[in-house]
């Protein structure tokens, strides 16, 4: 290694072909191979099987599909769970695959299992075996208006079709509205009076209305094709189509006999966007389609768009992922800008500009050649991994730090500064790399956790070891050759620094060209004249205005001259102008009056003569000045300050170690108190606040409608509440404005919008209402500060407390937190199928009542429910002995009922992208009583026709409307939701008081079991990986440490400091009033690979002193001074890479600032235990070691008989 980064730092071609080269190979990955995304592509881990039987109840699908398909496929290898559930006319088999399994190999297994299975029921459509993968939406399109829903479908398909056609879309949905649906409707009468069924008619339509391909007449003049064309689309088509041949040789239609209905699907559902009828459009990605790019494209649609809609009508974007991941990478550029700065002073002020400089391009060097092998990890661009870039930002210039700082010290020693350069990173790049090492064994542990979370953690790691990769090989083969080389680019830096202080000032008083001549001339004069380059500047300026300027002029050729005497009074002159124009720039911003100041002074000269005067002034004086002001206070602060009160604590170690003991004593008692909240995964408040209504199975859609109308009067009613002054800071005017955006409504459906969960649609007894809340980071704009502090989940509170029980509601439900995975408490109950159906359910509902009790009696739980639905009236029609005798069986009445009241399914056709099913049935109205069913015509095998009630008993019984099965058992859940942000609320105490009273229960019934899962299960596997993760970095850190010491006991000093550094974590918890949670563990792993760094280190200088000779006191005292600058620069520049986002107020960033904080201040807190408890540590070490080589000197020197 030292032989390697000798020979990078001689030849610099090659460090700066290395830097190049990984520039490149970052760019041409982000241009060209990696896809930008709000969240991460899942890997598909379940296999879900759809069989759709309509008509069929939930007890006949899960009788003659879910339990054949479950018993089909339970015994195949890889399988963790089979979850199932059957409503009615549909079922699904989710079967989950477990984690070292592929899941298309699974796939493949379980089609070849479901097309081997026999006995499945006539009439269902073939089962539909896929990996559930999730759909990727980059835009949700809401069109309303004023106007019918055909008029809207149509509207809507062109939107939907235009959309789709656009380049670089491939997957638009339209959803909100009901399918169309051709209903054919034959009234009973005409039945008998035509000697008809439903069946025969609908088979007239299937085999009439049809294209059928007849070949080809080959003749000699060419070839003709030949087809049967029969087909109907619209109603005049299937008007003409023949049902029936008369004996008279005339024929019967269908237009004579039936009622043709050319409309849409029976159930109904109806979805309002702030009152007005609409339709959702879903604009997703697929593959590795760009978000944002997707995103502008359907910008500038709908730009295209809204002038050509109907009067009334208007189109508006109701969820815009891409604009999250748009303002993540603000945050990126914010946080990166703010951390580099905050590094570069600190590295500026304490070493040099030079160095810092150079340091500092480690960091984007880093993120390009983690952008360079993203696409190998199969990583994309998306929060997390932005969010990854952000946390090792400031961790990325540690090694460079330490390097550079060693070099710095090499160089101010005298001799040739490529001797320092190489001499400096030498001696550190033991422990760099091991430190390196250390920090990325630390990150290992977000790769283990397993679940649909696990996959989000992982790709925190995947960005941050590449970067700190390549930050070590920028640091070891790229920075010494620069720092090495730095007399001949000393003006290149001071050139940059003019320049980049030029722009900024010039762009401000509002000149962009000059900025532009800034760069051009700025470059060429200040990066190759060592001695007149800012005179050439001043000079290429203003030419035509040189006299005016003469003293200017003459200040720069002085301060090149580095005569600082005469310059004082002309570099105090340069800074009043300058300070005199920032005022000027001050008092025309904060006048209101647009655009720059246009005062004769400030014509584009003036300006440059200003800005450039000042950057003259910064670069030769002011900056060296203060420089050398903090280097020797620093220095001072070593001497005076450190080394006294090291040499005090080294000479008392045992003392200072029981001091240190105490102190985090002190702050883990007061965490552990109940002072500091402790929970799981913290509750993230969503842009969306969403309330749910679930009526009773069987629930006319207008009752529900009515319910619902409660939800939405207390959502207007916030929307009013909420409504302030605020400051549009896109053009600095004040509106009205509510925190209450957008309001959706839907009856007759859940989640059509698409903001959480799977969509439901078409089915009467449920409702929704969704409000779209103003982001968090935008509230503070609110003239009334009152609007800055509020809480989502405060704001969704009120909403439910307003709206209060819900007569006749079986499920009430507010929600308004984001990335929830699971219910904080939930349990499973699971019991075998007893002698009935109705028994087993029944005894399940029983014990679940029972729970519900208990759980109403802890404050803080609330929408306390279970997964059972209740019984929905059936009539079941009972042959009677007569029947039997005329042929008639009970599948033959069931099927000529299922069609007069369902209907038979006579053909689909093809309409655009729509498929539509042509319905054979009864009219509306012979379906409506239950007279109608008892007049229903049945006909026998010998082709006589009577009323079902000739023939069979209607027997009134009640029916689930949805059963659900986990692992072959019948299963039902008990959830309650919570807040998190009790300081009451203990949910794990919670779980452990249910647990024996739930004991009792289930063990009253035989047969059935029960586990809590949701939130718990999720924990208890997140604490285990948790735990597996601790114990890969307490063995990973001591290797990486055992080894460059070669010792089996110094590793036990540098890692003593990390139980103290989690106390540092605690405390900065406390001091963020935020809750300690599982992202705040990951967060100290990964901080626990930080921190041994500095004391890697200390400990390194330590041993390197003694090998040289010096006594063991010296040499620590000795390594306490000379480490005390990189180390607390190291710190400082983590704790101030990690700061912004810590401070960051948007949504998504909640998920990751417990995790910063954890870091951030471990880091920080642990500096101080570096500087002084490392030192006593390694004393205290070697005093044991010395009272155990005296004891055991003392056993082998006592005589043997005693």
């Amino acid at each position: 290694m030292n032989s390697m980064i000798a020979w990078f730092a001689r030849n610099s071609v090659a460090a700066n072909l290395l830097m190049v080269f990984i520039i490149l190979m970052g760019a041409n990955g982000i241009v060209n191979r990696l896809p930008v995304e709000v969240f991460p592509d899942f890997n598909p881990d379940e296999v879900r099987i759809s069989v759709t039987y309509r008509g069929a109840t939930p007890e006949q699908m899960e009788e003659s599909i879910v339990i054949p398909l479950e018993n089909a496929v339970a015994d195949l290898p890889g399988i963790e769970e089979i979850k199932s559930t059957a409503v009615e006319g549909r079922c699904y088999v989710e079967i989950e695959v477990e984690s070292d399994h592929n899941p298309r190999d699974v796939l493949d297994d379980v089609k070849s299992r479901v097309e081997a299975v026999s006995g499945l029921p006539e009439g269902i459509e073939p089962p539909e075996v896929k990996l559930d993968e999730s759909l990727h939406e980059v835009v949700t399109l809401i069109l309303h208006g004023d106007m019918s829903e055909y008029d809207l479908y149509k509207l809507g398909e062109r939107v939907r079709d235009e959309a789709g056609r656009l380049d670089g879309i491939s997957r638009v949905r339209l959803r909100g509205l009901r399918n169309y649906e051709i209903s054919i409707e034959v009234s009973e009468q005409m039945l008998r009076e035509h000697d008809l069924t439903l069946k025969e008619v609908a088979d007239a339509v299937g085999t009439s209305a049809v294209d059928i391909p007849g070949g080809a007449i080959r003749a000699r003049n060419g070839e003709l094709l030949v087809r049967t064309e029969g087909r109907a689309f619209d109603k005049a088509a299937f008007d003409k189509i023949i049902v029936k041949a008369r004996e008279d040789g005339s024929h019967l239609t269908l237009g004579e006999i039936a009622a043709v209905r050319d409309g849409f699907e029976e159930n109904r559902v109806v979805m309002r966007f702030n009152g007005k009828r609409c339709a959702v459009v879903h604009v997703a990605r697929t593959g590795s389609q760009n978000a944002l790019k997707i995103e502008q494209t359907v910008q500038d649609y709908l730009t295209d768009l809204k002038p050509k809609l109907p009067q009334g009508v208007n189109i508006d974007i109701w969820n815009n992922r891409a604009d999250i991941i748009k303002k993540r990478l603000v945050t990126l550029n914010d946080s990166a800008f703010v951390g580099i700065g905050c590094i570069i002073v600190l590295l500026g002020l304490f070493l040099r500009p030079g160095v810092a400089f150079w340091v500092c391009l480690g960091v984007p060097i880093a993120f390009m050649g983690a952008f360079a092998m993203m696409p190998y990890l199969g990583v994309t661009i998306n929060l997390f991994t932005l969010y990854g870039f952000i946390i090792v930002l400031g961790i990325l210039v540690d090694d460079a730090i330490v390097t550079g700082e060693r070099i710095h010290a090499y160089q101010q020693r005298g001799g040739t500064g490529l001797d320092g350069a190489i001499k400096g990173a030498q001696e550190v790049a033991t422990p760099v790399i091991f430190g390196v090492l250390t920090t990325i064994i630390a990150f290992v542990p977000l790769l283990l956790v397993e679940g649909r979370r696990g996959q989000f953690f992982a790709q925190i790691p995947l960005v941050v070891i590449p970067c700190l990769l390549f930050s070590l090989v920028e640091s070891k083969l790229i920075l010494p050759a620069h720092l090495g080389h730095q007399i001949k680019l000393k003006n290149i830096i001071v050139g940059l620094i003019a320049v980049v202080t030029g722009i900024i000032l010039s762009v401000l008083i509002g000149t962009g060209v000059t900025a532009l001549i800034t760069v051009l001339v700025g470059l060429i004069s200040l990066s190759f004249f060592e001695r007149f380059g800012a005179l050439i500047l001043l000079v290429s300026f203003w030419l035509p205005t040189i006299a005016g300027i003469g003293a200017t002029l003459w200040a720069a050729f002085k301060l090149a001259s580095e005569n600082k005497k005469l310059t004082k009074i002309i570099t105090t002159t340069i800074m009043l102008l300058w300070i005199f124009g920032i005022a000027l720039l001050l008092g025309w911003h904060l006048s209101g009056i647009q655009g720059p100041p246009s005062l004769w002074p400030w014509h584009w000269p003036i300006q440059m003569w200003v800005c450039m005067g000042f950057a003259i002034v910064l670069t030769a004086v002011i900056i060296p000045s203060i420089q050398r002001r903090f280097a020797d206070g620093l220095e001072w602060g070593i001497d005076h300050l450190y080394r006294p009160v090291l040499a005090a604590a080294s000479n008392h170690r045992y003392v200072t170690l029981s001091i240190f003991i105490g102190v985090a004593l002190i702050i883990c008692s007061y965490s552990y108190s109940g002072r500091l909240k402790m929970i799981y995964f913290p509750p993230i408040d969503a842009d969306y606040a969403t309330a749910r209504l679930v009526m009773p199975e069987g629930t006319l859609y207008e009752t529900t409608e009515t319910k619902l109308q409660r939800m939405i009067d207390e959502a207007h009613k916030l929307q009013a509440e909420y409504t302030g002054e605020y400051l549009n800071p896109e053009n600095g005017q004040t509106e009205q404005r509510s925190l209450v955006g957008h309001i959706i409504t839907t009856v007759g459906g859940q989640n059509i919008a698409g903001v959480r969960g799977s969509a439901s649609s078409g089915v009467a007894n449920l409702g929704e209402v969704q409000m779209q809340l103003m982001p968090p980071e935008d509230r503070v704009h609110f003239v009334d500060t009152k609007f800055h502090e509020i809480k989502t989940r405060e704001l969704t509170a009120e909403w439910r407390r307003n709206i209060g029980p819900i007569d006749g509601a079986q499920e009430v439900t507010t929600r308004a937190v984001l990335g929830r995975t699971r219910d904080p408490i939930a349990i499973k109950l699971a019991m075998p199928a007893l002698e009935t159906s109705t028994a087993t359910t029944d005894t399940l509902a029983e014990v679940s009542g029972n729970i519900q009790a208990e759980l109403h009696t802890y404050p803080g739980l609330f929408d306390i429910h279970d997964s059972f639905q209740r019984t929905k009236e059936e009539v079941r029609p009972i042959l009677k002995p007569d029947a039997l005798q005329r042929g008639l069986t009970r599948a033959m009445v069931g099927r000529q009922v299922q069609g007069g009241f369902f209907g038979h399914e006579a053909q689909r056709i093809q309409r655009g992208q729509n498929q539509v099913r042509v319905m054979v049935r009864y009219p509306l109205e012979e379906r409506e009583t239950l007279a109608s069913l008892e007049n229903m015509h049945i006909r026998t095998p010998e082709g006589a026709s009577m009323p079902l009630a000739a023939v069979a008993d209607l027997e009134m019984a009640e029916s689930f409307p949805s059963i659900r099965r986990t692992d072959l058992a019948r299963t039902l859940y008990v959830v309650a939701d919570a807040d998190k942000y009790d300081p009451n609320l203990d949910l794990e105490k919670i779980r452990k008081d249910l647990a024996p009273r739930v004991n009792e229960l289930v063990r009253a019934h035989p047969g059935m079991s029960h586990e809590f899962v949701g939130e718990g299960r999720e924990r208890r596997e997140s604490f285990a990986a948790l735990k597996l993760g601790g114990v890969i970095i307490i063995l990973g850190i001591y290797a990486m440490l055992a080894i460059p010491f070669k010792s089996y006991s110094q590793p036990l000093i540098v890692m003593g400091i990390i139980p103290f550094s989690i106390m540092g974590a605690l405390l900065g918890h406390m001091i963020m009033d935020v809750p300690f949670s599982i992202m705040s563990a990951f967060g100290v792993l990964a901080m626990a690979g930080v921190v041994v760094n500095d004391s890697l280190v200390m400990v390194h200088y330590i041993n390197l002193k003694r090998d040289e000779g010096l006594s063991l006191l010296d040499a620590v005292r000795n390594a306490g001074g000379a480490r005390f600058r990189p180390i607390l620069l190291t710190s400082l520049t983590t704790f101030g890479g990690i700061l912004p986002t810590m401070f960051e107020k948007s949504t998504q960033a909640q998920f990751v600032i417990p995790m910063g904080i954890s870091l951030a201040w471990g880091v920080l807190f642990a500096t101080f235990i570096t500087l002084i408890l490392v030192p006593i540590s390694y004393l205290i070490l070697e005093d044991v070691k010395s009272a155990l080589s005296r004891y055991w000197h003392w056993q082998l020197g006592r005589p043997a008989e005693a």
